[in-house]
């Protein structure tokens, strides 16, 4: 059975990454059982330990939380290195064997012990489920501030409604978000990009700590902190956002151009103002959305035919920010689990690739279809080992459909690294 392992990079080192971390956390008073956090002296041998472990990583999954192997609550809390051999391998089965439905889970690199080899310190990150609640022992569990317990029929039922709430997904998200394009009818030339990245499981004010205070320093730091791999383009985030707002729902950064009356400089008319159209909204609940007005463009030249050019590296850069600007926002808002991505592209029907264009001179099939949509679902784990296998999983088949997949620019994107 193979074992997830993820090096995290949190704000503040959070969780600890060595056993001195760990000794100046406890000193510090974070090593705490909490409805979010579980400390184990050591894990026993037999049924009854296996069972013990199952409801608390069940009961762990409904909120998400960190599962501490080595850590004495009983004595301030201190430290006590347990043997690491076969302890993770351990855990999974239990996880995949011991819980209905059973959980993914994953681990941080084991912290190993300064005084006796072999032995050290697990951190184990159980993410929230979007199946919970899960049932160990034939029971469902639930926490509060420092046990587990038994969950009554009112809050399975609870907990079962949030599930059918979270089935949705992104894509009804991803729907509303293309119903507010701003520009439409005979003003708009150009295909749209959309893109929506939601956190699973949502919470109403998951962003409220984060963004409090100069909250548009909040929000620029966090989206220029965001990478993509492959050539420049422009409008490109953050350089083609210069306005702040609140909205009804979080916080936006946008291009003046379309969301207000006009740049400086420029009028907020014609096809500058679509092409240049560029909108990022952070929401509360930790939703992101993304809108670009120039996913693909006309272009006319002598003596040929007006195309329409879908933008490779426009289209699969700001996927990409996307991807790593939900690590971000994890990392900021201690979030554990999953996302949820979904991409759309409107106004495509024609479009070819520019790629192939500039090296063939018009060689590809245009697209066929007026609409392109995908969705996927990432745990944490992937999003911090790279952008490029969740970018292709979202963008993949169209690249494939205008014969660009194989082209190098368009590989890259894909890659892990």
């Amino acid at each position: 059975m193979s074992v997830t392992s993820a090096t995290w990079a949190p704000v503040d080192a959070w969780p600890p990454r060595t056993e001195a971390a760990l000794a100046a956390a406890a000193k510090d008073g974070h090593l705490r059982e909490t409805h979010i956090l579980e400390l184990k002296r050591e894990l026993v041998g037999g049924d009854a330990a296996n069972k013990e472990l199952a409801a608390d990583l069940a009961s762990l999954a409904n909120d998400g939380g960190l599962l501490f192997i080595g850590i004495d609550e009983t004595t301030g809390p201190g430290l006590s290195p347990v043997p690491l051999a076969g302890l993770a391998e351990r855990i999974e089965q239990v996880a995949h064997t011991r819980i209905d439905e059973p959980l993914t889970l994953t681990f941080a690199p084991p912290i190993e012990s300064s005084t006796q080899a072999g032995h050290g310190y697990l951190v184990v990150r159980v993410p929230p489920s979007p199946r919970a609640p899960h049932m160990a022992g034939g029971r469902y569990w639930g926490r509060g501030d420092k046990t587990k317990h038994h969950l009554s029929n009112a809050d399975v039922e609870r907990l079962m409604a949030r599930r059918a709430r979270w089935a949705v997904g992104a894509e009804q998200a991803l729907n509303e978000w293309i119903a507010k394009d701003p520009i439409v009818g005979e003003e708009r030339l150009n295909a749209h990009l959309f893109v929506v990245a939601d956190p699973v499981s949502p919470s109403d004010r998951l962003l409220l700590p984060v963004f409090t205070g100069n909250w548009q320093a909040t929000f620029q730091r966090l989206v220029s902190a965001t990478s993509h791999r492959g050539d420049a383009f422009s409008p490109d985030v953050p350089s083609g956002l210069s306005n702040f707002s609140p909205t009804p729902d979080g916080w936006a950064w946008y291009s003046y151009s379309v969301f207000g009356a006009r740049e400086e400089g420029v009028e907020a008319t014609g096809a500058h103002r679509e092409s240049s159209a560029l909108k990022l909204e952070i929401c509360e609940n930790g939703q992101l959305r993304l809108m670009c007005g120039r996913a693909a463009q006309r272009q006319q030249q002598q003596f040929q035919p007006e195309r329409l050019l879908l933008i490779e590296a426009k289209n699969l850069g700001l996927t990409a920010r996307m991807v790593s600007l939900a690590q971000r926002v994890s990392a900021e808002a201690g979030f554990l689990g999953s996302w949820d991505f979904a991409v759309g592209l409107t106004g495509l029907r024609g479009a070819i690739s520019l790629l192939r264009f500039q090296a063939y001179w018009g060689a590809g099939a245009g697209y066929t279809e007026e609409t392109y949509m995908s969705s996927t679902r990432a745990a944490l784990a992937e999003i911090e080992a790279g952008s490029g296998p969740i970018v292709e999983r979202l963008l993949g088949r169209l690249m494939r459909a205008i014969g660009a997949d194989q082209l190098a620019p368009v590989a890259e994107h894909f890659r892990l690294v």
